[in-house]
């Protein structure tokens, strides 16, 4: 277990609280034991995770001895792996290949030669200059009494050294003559008499009579800086054999020697030479005593400038001056963090080589948060109130957005350390400890004791008058509620509690402290409707509901408690997770036992198959464990194994095929560095990277390609745009369309038709129906009237989710292919809304089943859901039907539109606010062609085309250019030419025109309106690209989508494709970890 060393650097890992890593998980030590060892530590990054080391201890020594290692100008060349030669790391001019994988030097480039074995270096002889090495290591030019040069690889004479010149022309025997006898004295051209003397001690030196200086031999010298007779006549001052030396010297009476440029007699010693070449010396690099600094990497000299080979990892030649080699120091350099030239932003540290790192994530079921080391908050996916990104609410966020404190950009940054998400909402630990809640709160999620949803961070509250004197160490938000451990070891939880999880039984608007824990707790984890607490003495105590097993308290438990109770057959816990209704532990000997909830098998149980009210070992030697759904994972010494449901691609597997235990290896996962659990979306850090997969459906992944910001072409079951379409409806989370061949397929969330429960972005077909003349799809349902042919005519079909409402037309569950509904004879239109169905029966009753808490049934059921039952009375000659969220209307053979339902925008149209649950007249139509029913709102199509609109209006979705509500019909604004079709959405409308056009006004928040923008549009306003458009349909919350079918079958999309609904073949799942950008 890894000692802490402040707890301003507490690291948190899967999902949930954390106050000490084991191995890369979170373990467990009381909150405040953790004081005592806040002292004398650094941060050390290893291989795989942070880590905590003492000051001084083994690792930091270890640390500071690799770096003195690492002082060497010839370091090794690492061969490495390869899979082509340009893989290979290559010192200057050295030519690298790959053989059987791995790097070997083959030689230098053409010119070029490793003269002095160094590999740092390379090649560092140019063989083609160097008077050392002319032509080949080794070959030094020399000529007596000469200094030489190389060019082209081939010594020639560049010029005679003092005193000596070549008066015979042959470069052979170099400079021959000595310019200081009676012969040539001074000059090849130059003899003196007999009776003279070779003044050399005169400049330049002549013949002459006398001596004022030392006469030695035949030659006047001064014997003081004579290199021929220094000191004393005859004593020669001695040439190296070194082809750097240009001459020798004599000064004072004592011998030197001059150097040719790029060399140098660094050691002070003319017997050596001029020893050191100066243009290629990592030590004397361009002077003596100017070295290279080798300390952080490989160094060389090149042109008498000092050059970095490579760096050592984590460090970098920033300045791109080799003088002071790898001077950068990656890892913690905010000005050249992770990689030369990366500046962290203002205020932030560099840590092992990331800005800013990320230290806690909460991938939720919608959306997902970050949270940095700086405190900054990062949120993206499903944000219609702000959950995800309080300053675009109610627009989806599209890529992560920081969180602020207010609405607006300009506002300041939230600063947390720690973030958990629920369905609709988040929450953080802020810097100060506190806790701070934004988004749904319509069942108090956001414990600010009040039901309204707010997009901006707000305090969690509670009138226990301790609650204020205490600070959060961790946090968990489930199912619509949430809980935060404090210092003391208190659990505090608030939000929907009717299962027990907030440990009070009931809902719960303000923080309220769980009474019952035996012991103060170290760490939380909560799920769909369970929390469970991580104890001092290493046992785990849950509460809540227990439909699963989930409490962990055997065979016979409570089916709901808001009492804490023990986990039976464990101890001696290091680390806790929770999701949904599954829950797993790590003991201090590496053994994984998990409980609750198996989904496909994702771990051993007896008995009951997916369910465990036992905790069940496994397996041994586990460092990690994290979840996605109802999937377990784990790594042990082996690597990751995956094992469960992934039918969103929860185990990140590459695949949808579910893995029941064992599971199956995942390599992709192996030993990341932390993991973070979710509903159906998990994360995990490696290194700087946040890896995400699992589902996609509200852009909890990756958003880009779930928003349709213009039309967007629907394709087939291959991927292959769709032709020849009759029809094409859209409704929440699921779309349906009839083909060319009468036959229907549908795309979103499942069922779909086809006899499983998939999901996807692509058509499936629908099993059973052939000759399809209408279709429609509602909440997680669909239906169709086929014509059956014959005495049998049409009859309706439904499939999908059946739930409470019943939209089946019948008491029970799911139905993954169509079913008959059961109603007598012919149906001629049928409409879907949010939870009901309404069919016209010739010559012109209506018959409406499903959800009924407006009355849009027609029929007075108390608000209860109801099975097809009797006609909507006073309704004998409807020619064709609409079903809104809430409401239901017709047109009738007399142009008159009858509506019920609810009426608390005015959306039936009477003039009130009055729900009814019989129909009502629409006033002031009596030429109605067709009526399309909304969320509030309602339009209708009369004689010539113009369109009527009456209802909610604030945002602008009745089209007359005033953005208010009306309780009788007002004219949208006409494009031009007349309409022929409409639709209507959550808050916006769509027609098609007698031209070909398609225009679309309201509410624009996701692109709904086609436009490319999410700006309100108050009149009717033409879609760009659209000249051919033939039907159209608009989809409810949260779809937010349109869809129009062309005039060839073709059909286009745009808006919010939630679950990939729009059947555009966008990515509902992302299968296989992916990087995820980060602002």
């Amino acid at each position: 277990m890894r000692p802490v060393c402040s707890i301003d650097h507490i690291e948190r890992a899967p999902k949930r609280g954390v106050f000490v890593h084991m191995g890369n998980i979170r373990s467990v030590v009381w909150a405040s034991a953790l004081v005592a060892a806040l002292s004398g530590c650094s941060l050390v990054r290893s291989t795989n995770d942070f880590t905590f080391a003492d000051a001084g201890s083994d690792a930091a020594d270890a640390s500071d001895a690799s770096d003195a290692a690492d002082t060497r100008e010839d370091a090794p060349l690492d061969v490495g792996v390869c899979a082509v030669a340009t893989d290979c790391p290559a010192p200057p001019r050295t030519v690298m290949d790959c053989v059987a994988g791995a790097c070997e030097r083959v030689g230098c480039e053409e010119g070029w030669g490793d003269c002095d074995g160094a590999t740092a270096n390379g090649c560092e002889a140019d063989l083609s200059s160097s008077v050392d090495d002319c032509g080949a290591c080794g070959a030094a030019c020399s000529f007596p009494g000469a200094i030489p040069r190389c060019a082209a690889g081939e010594c020639v004479l560049d010029a005679c050294r003092g005193g000596f010149a070549d008066c015979n022309s042959a470069p052979s025997d170099g400079c021959e003559a000595n310019l200081a006898t009676l012969s040539t004295c001074g000059s090849c051209l130059v003899t003196c008499a007999a009776d003279e003397l070779c003044d050399t001690s005169a400049t330049p030196p002549a013949c002459a009579l006398d001596c004022a200086a030392t006469i030695c031999g035949e030659s006047c010298v001064n014997p003081t800086n004579d290199p021929m007779n220094c000191g004393a006549c005859a004593t020669v001052c001695p040439l190296p054999a070194d082809a750097g030396v240009a001459d020798t010297t004599c000064a004072a009476s004592v011998c030197g020697i001059t150097c040719l440029p790029d060399r140098a007699d660094c050691d002070t010693d003319p017997s050596t030479g001029c020893e050191i070449n100066t243009s290629n010396d990592a030590v004397n690099c361009g002077a003596c005593g100017v070295t290279c600094d080798a300390t952080r990497g490989a160094v060389y000299c090149e042109s008498a400038t000092c050059m970095v080979s490579m760096c050592d990892a984590g460090y970098g030649d920033c300045n791109a001056d080799g003088l002071d080699g790898c001077e950068a120091d990656l890892g913690v350099s905010t000005t050249h963090c992770g990689a030369c030239g990366n500046t962290c932003a203002a205020g932030t540290e560099c840590i092992a080589g990331v800005c800013d790192p990320v230290v806690d994530a909460s991938p939720g079921s919608q959306h997902t948060c970050v949270v940095r080391r700086s405190g900054q908050v990062a949120c993206w996916g499903r944000n219609e109130r702000g959950q995800s990104n309080p300053s675009a609410a109610p627009t989806p966020a599209e890529a992560p957005a920081i969180i602020r404190t207010g609405p607006l950009v300009t506002d300041p940054e939230l600063a947390a350390r720690f973030v958990a998400v629920g369905r609709d909402s988040t929450c953080v630990i802020a810097m100060d400890r506190t806790l701070q809640c934004w988004g749904v709160n319509n069942v108090g999620q956001l414990g600010d004791g009040t039901l309204v949803s707010r997009n901006t961070p707000g305090p969690v509250v509670s009138s226990d008058a301790t609650f204020g004197a205490r600070t959060f160490f961790d946090l968990d938000v489930g199912g619509y509620f949430a809980c935060a451990l404090d210092d003391l070891g208190d659990v505090w939880c608030w939000g929907r509690g009717g299962a027990g999880q907030t440990g009070t039984g009931s809902q719960t608007l303000e923080a309220t402290r769980v009474l019952g824990i035996s012991g103060p707790a170290t760490a939380i984890a909560v799920g769909d409707n369970v929390s469970c607490a991580l104890l001092v003495a290493g046992t785990v105590e849950c509460w809540g509901g227990n439909g699963k097993g989930q409490l962990g308290r055997g065979p016979g438990g409570p089916a709901t408690t808001p009492t804490p109770g023990p986990v039976l057959g464990i101890s001696g816990v290091a680390a806790l997770d929770v999701t949904f209704q599954t829950a797993c532990a790590i003991d201090d000997t590496e053994r994984l036992f998990c409980w609750g909830a198996r989904g496909a098998d994702a771990f051993p149980a007896p008995g009951d198959p997916s369910a465990t009210p036992t905790a069940q070992l496994v397996a041994t030697g586990v460092t990690d464990v994290w979840m996605n759904g109802q999937s377990v994972s784990w790594n042990d010494a082996g690597g990751a194994t995956c094992a469960g449901r992934n039918l969103v691609g929860n185990l990140g597997d590459g695949t949808l095929t579910n893995r029941p235990f064992p599971g199956a290896a995942v390599p992709a996962l192996d030993h990341l560095d932390t993991y973070f659990s979710g509903d159906a979306t998990a994360c995990a850090l490696d290194g700087s990277s946040l890896l995400c997969w699992g589902i996609n459906s509200t852009g909890q992944v990756q958003r880009d390609t779930l928003n349709h910001e213009t039309p967007t072409a629907l394709v087939d079951a291959a991927g292959a745009p769709s032709t020849g379409l009759r029809a094409a409806a859209i409704s929440y989370r699921t779309a349906c369309r009839i083909e060319s061949d009468g036959t229907a397929s549908c795309s979103g969330i499942g069922p779909r038709g086809d006899g499983t429960y998939s999901t996807g972005s692509r058509p499936v077909a629908v099993s059973n129906l052939t000759d399809i003349q209408d279709i429609d799809s509602g909440v997680g349902f669909s239906c169709a009237i086929e014509d059956l042919g014959g005495t049998d005519g049409t009859q309706a079909f439904c499939w999908g989710n059946n739930g409470g409402d019943m939209p089946m037309g019948r008491s029970g569950g799911v139905a993954l292919v169509p079913e008959q509904v059961p109603l007598a004879g012919e149906e001629t239109d049928l409409a879907a809304g949010y939870g009901h169905i309404c069919a016209i029966q010739p010559p012109g009753q209506v018959y409406c089943w499903g959800r009924n808490d407006s009355g849009q049934l027609g029929r007075d059921t108390s608000g209860a859901p109801a099975l097809p039952g009797p006609a909507v009375p006073g309704i004998t000659d409807a020619v064709s039907i609409a079903a809104g969220r809430h409401h239901t209307c017709v047109v009738r053979a007399t142009g008159a539109i009858a509506c019920w339902g609810k009426n608390t925008g005015s959306q039936l149209g009477d003039g009130t606010v009055t729900n009814r649950t019989a129909p009502v007249e629409v006033l002031g139509i009596s030429a109605a062609i067709a009526v399309e029913a909304g969320h509030g709102h309602t339009c209708a199509i009369v004689t010539g085309g113009e369109v009527l609109c009456w209802g909610y209006g604030s945002d602008g979705r009745l089209g007359d250019g005033l953005s208010s509500g009306s309780n009788s019909p007002v004219t949208a604004v006409s494009p031009g030419s007349p309409a022929v079709d409409i639709a209507l959405g959550e808050g916006h409308t769509c027609a098609v025109y007698a031209d070909g056009t398609a225009a679309c006004w309201g509410a624009g928040g996701y692109y709904q309106t086609g436009f490319g923008s999410t700006a309100q549009v108050d009149v009717p306003t033409l879609v760009p690209g659209i000249g051919s458009a033939a039907s159209v349909d608009a989809a409810f919350d949260p779809s937010f989508a349109t869809v129009i079918r062309n005039t060839d079958g073709s059909a286009t999309c745009f808006g919010y494709d939630v679950m990939g609904a729009c059947g555009t073949g966008s990515e509902v799942y992302v299968l296989s970890p992916r990087i995820q950008e980060l602002p």
